[in-house]
């Protein structure tokens, strides 16, 4: 008879510990439901899209890294062509579904094999490649400046308004981890919530360069190298700055690292000490790419690749063959192994392996190049904006 109060008394111990742990949710989440819709109380978050490429950058950081493994010796895997224009950069979603953005107006999800799984109109041009987000779903910005939300089977969730009249250029976007995404122009930022949730606007001073996610708070550098932050509520205020124009930014851990004309800077989110990793005056630095352990490949016009570790030292550097012929590089993207696909002007694309040693790959040249898209392991797919798209990959594997 003495289990009864006991039990009892353990069951209303564990009410109130579950109902103070939803009072701590509602009073950590009520910012944020201030910033996007006032009759939402709790948002949850989503896990962040799978995905070998996600943004023009690959990843959602900007490092033009791969979660993916680069195949060491490709070849042709499959061909095939798709109407055109192609629109923005190819994305890939967490099933492994290459998405395309072509025909001005239309997504299309690609097997493994190259043939379409479902394709969908929008109604409206598109501003850039599509977006991969949780739940594998997809997002597409529209030059009349909406965002339209397309299921996982290709199905038009919904679409709504975003805080420009139009886009002339292609804008920023990259996804974010509750399951929305991060947008920019000019010196404009929108956050996206997630489905069913709203979202924040916010006008900087300067226009942006990238964007990024952190500790929940929206990052925006600026082109003269202004860092800002946003967090769930209230208005976006200075954070730090790299003190110069910046070329490109990427997140890598707790660091940014940006480039000058002729040097990478790095600047610590936590202490916010802004340092010049890496000079050379007589370089023309174009990109950055991740490697592994925290080491960097710089890209410099006269296709010259630098690397550096994570404290900014050069470890060596490589200049290309084409450079010979007045050749240069126009994307990079490497995996964490360090092997690295070249993308070049009016050329075929190049294989670095993480030894040094360069090979051009046959039949993967293009007159209107894009980035090349990794789309799992051991596999990648090159287009022209022309319609024009080729797998390649290891067979063996």
């Amino acid at each position: 008879m003495r289990r009864g109060p006991r039990t009892a008394r353990n069951t209303r111990r564990a009410l109130r510990a579950l109902g103070a742990a939803c009072s701590l949710a509602l009073v950590f989440t009520t910012g944020a439901a201030r910033a996007t819709d006032p009759k939402i109380a709790l948002r949850l978050e989503s896990a962040p899209a799978e995905s070998a490429a996600v943004t023009a950058r690959v990843d959602a950081n900007g490092t033009n890294q791969t979660s993916a493994l680069l195949p060491e010796h490709p070849s042709t895997l499959w061909q095939t062509r798709i109407t055109p224009p192609l629109v923005g950069e190819l994305a890939v979603d967490a099933d492994g579904r290459l998405l395309v953005a072509h025909a001005s107006d239309r997504l299309t999800a690609l097997d493994s094999a190259g043939h379409a799984v479902w394709s969908v109109r929008t109604g409206a041009e598109l501003a850039l490649g599509p977006l991969p987000v949780a739940g594998g779903r997809s997002l597409l910005v529209t030059r009349d400046a909406h965002v339209v939300r397309v299921s996982a089977g290709g199905v038009l969730e919904g679409r709504e308004t975003l805080p420009w009249a139009a886009f002339e250029q292609s804008p920023l976007a990259i996804p974010t981890l509750d399951g929305g995404a991060i947008v920019a122009a000019g010196s404009t930022l929108a956050r996206i919530g997630p489905r069913g949730a709203g979202g924040y606007e916010a006008h900087l001073p300067d226009p942006i360069r990238a964007v990024f996610e952190w500790q929940g708070a929206t990052l925006a550098v600026g082109h003269a190298g202004t860092i800002f932050a946003r967090k769930a509520a209230g208005d976006p205020v200075r954070f730090g700055s790299f003190q110069t124009p910046v070329r490109a930014v990427a997140l890598v851990g707790q660091r940014l690292f940006a480039l000058g004309r002729s040097e990478l800077l790095t600047f610590d989110l936590v202490t916010k000490e802004r340092r010049v990793a890496f000079g050379d005056p007589a370089a023309d630095l174009r990109d950055l790419a991740a490697l592994a352990a925290g080491r960097l490949r710089l890209v410099a016009t006269g296709a010259l690749l630098v690397d550096v570790d994570a404290s900014g030292h050069e470890l060596g550097r490589l200049r290309l063959p084409i450079a010979e012929s007045g050749g240069e590089l126009a994307s990079i993207v490497t995996d964490r192994t360090g092997r690295t696909l070249l993308g070049t002007s009016g050329s075929m694309l190049l294989l670095l392996t993480p030894q040094g040693d360069s090979r051009a790959l046959p039949d993967s040249s293009c007159i209107d190049p894009m980035r090349p898209t990794p789309v799992r392991d051991t596999r990648f797919v090159v287009a022209c904006r022309s319609g024009l798209l080729r797998a390649f990959s290891d067979r063996a594997r």
